[in-house]
């Protein structure tokens, strides 16, 4: 099936300290009865993502039926050590 822009169907503005801007990555998946479920990842003041949804109508992807809550945090990095820091 060929994409179909359909122009903006959810800005971040919900105030929440993890949601501040954009909602990037959409990934849709068929939700229950006519809805579709489209993850997405928001950006923090620190450009730190987070996942989270939203659930259309699959007749009207405009019509926003659930917001859901951040479904995890990043985690931190995995520190790496230099050569240099290992030799003896």
């Amino acid at each position: 099936m060929p994409w179909i822009k359909k122009g903006l169907l959810y800005v971040p503005s919900r105030g929440l300290a993890w949601e501040r801007h954009h909602a990037i990555f959409p990934t849709v998946e068929s939700a229950a009865g006519d809805r579709l479920r489209i993850y997405y990842t928001s950006l923090d003041d620190q450009n730190d993502g987070r996942t989270a949804y939203i659930e259309v109508s699959a007749g009207n992807p405009s019509e926003v039926l659930k917001l859901s809550d951040k479904l995890g945090k990043p985690e931190a990095a995995p520190k790496v050590e230099s050569p240099e820091s290992t030799s003896h």
